[in-house]
């Protein structure tokens, strides 16, 4: 068995020749250490040497190493220049953009230590979002489907300091609006996703291109949210944005324009012009924003369903159930399940008599009094943003919350 003095030497002499094996080897060794107290020494002097030696040191050999000494350090070490934060940030940057593996460099990121407190670990507000942001954006650039809770859980540990960023750090802020709307979008919460980006569509200091790419976002997932007031209210919004007709010319956007004009003036997707367009902008959607719900419909099926169903409101006041399934092309089962959910659901404005298969509208179908957030005054994309207060409001409300929860405990 090693004894710790040897093992030091070993790492020394490791360090001093650039020998990633044989620091490597010399600390799985060290796990073998009968002592938690040598093993907590060994793994300080790796850290601190290996800290010394960045980033040349940083290698295929050396970085088992790195990681096996980072979690050889018991929680709270503090060590002298904030070592084992040195090495987390360099190896964050090799995983990157030498071994492009984003969950590696997302985990050794997220074990950084950001202290409130000035010190060696003091991170400021603009500095600890933007290490949550980085590690939130590998997450989702590795796989969103695998990794969206991580990514969505080190989004909500930005958002805890985004209010402490000052004004010259608003690069900061952009990026996490841009991450919330995308972990909403992945989450399948079209509607304030789609309010998120459209907000974010029109935000200074970013190009065109980019903007009108936030701009087609918007208008995907504002499409596809569920039938209601936010939703027309957010659609009616974007479509008096003159920039609309520039997604035209964007390949993976070019028939959002039409189909948010024909879902705007609330019109039947039912064959012809507008059924084509409906399903070149189905195959531009993303594989989150297809899959099959549990009414045994896809995204895109139930929305269309339930943007028909409002649509018919508009030519009938009174429908038979049969007739109104050839119109919508599904059976007439389907369509009074649907009907029924909307009713229920305060999305459509309509009562159905089950005895004689009559579906009734109120209002033309439409369902505007439901209960929400307040609307702005004036136009449309006033209520649009007043929508995205009363949600940071709240979003606020429970981080203080969170906040006062960790120091009742921390306390305890």
């Amino acid at each position: 068995m090693s004894s710790l003095p040897s093992l030091l030497s070993a790492l020394d002499a490791a360090v001093a020749a650039n020998d990633g094996s044989s620091y490597t080897n010399a600390l799985e060794r060290g796990l073998s250490l009968p002592s938690a107290a040598d093993r907590r020494s060994l793994a300080i002097r790796a850290v601190l040497r290996a800290s010394g030696r960045l980033p040349v040191f940083v290698s295929p050999a050396s970085t088992p190493g790195m990681e096996l000494a980072l979690q050889s350090l018991p929680a709270g070490t503090t060590l002298d220049g904030a070592a084992d934060s040195a090495i987390r940030e360099s190896l964050f940057s090799y995983y990157v953009d030498v071994t492009g593996d984003y969950v590696a460099a997302a985990r050794v990121l997220g074990g950084k230590r950001m202290d409130d407190d000035p010190g060696a670990y003091f991170v400021d507000p603009a500095g600890r979002a933007d290490a949550w942001l980085r590690v939130a954006e590998c997450y989702l650039a590795a796989d969103p489907s695998a990794h969206l809770p991580e990514a969505d859980s080190a989004v909500t540990r930005a958002g805890q300091v985004v209010d402490g960023i000052p004004p010259e750090a608003s690069a900061i802020i952009v990026r996490y609006r841009g991450a919330v709307a995308r972990v909403l979008d992945l989450n399948r919460k079209f509607g304030d996703a789609g309010a998120r980006y459209y907000e974010l569509s029109r935000a200074e200091g970013v190009c065109h291109e980019d903007l009108l790419r936030l701009l087609g976002q918007a208008i995907q997932c504002g499409v596809l949210a569920r039938d209601g007031p936010g939703k027309r209210r957010l659609l009616s919004a974007i479509s008096k944005d003159g920039r609309v007709g520039d997604l035209d010319a964007v390949p993976e956007f070019s028939m959002h324009s039409a189909v948010l004009r024909t879902m705007s003036a609330g019109h039947i997707v039912r064959g012809g012009a507008a059924a084509r367009e409906w399903s070149a902008f189905v195959s531009s959607l993303a594989p989150h924003q297809k899959i099959r719900g549990g009414g045994g419909l896809t995204i895109p099926e139930r929305t269309l369903l339930e943007h028909n169903m409002v649509a018919a409101g508009k030519i009938y006041k009174n429908v038979y159930l049969d007739e109104l399934a050839a119109l919508l092309g599904v059976s007439r089962d389907l369509a009074e399940r649907n009907a029924a959910g909307m009713i229920r659901d305060g999305r459509l404005g309509a009562s159905i008599d089950q005895v004689d298969g009559l579906l009734t509208f109120h209002d033309g179908g439409k369902k505007d009094g439901a209960a929400g957030p307040p609307v702005g005054e004036g136009s449309a994309d006033a209520g649009v943003i007043e929508l995205l207060r009363w949600d940071d409001a709240i979003t606020a409300a429970c981080v203080q919350l969170n906040k006062i929860t960790e120091v009742i405990e921390a306390s305890a």
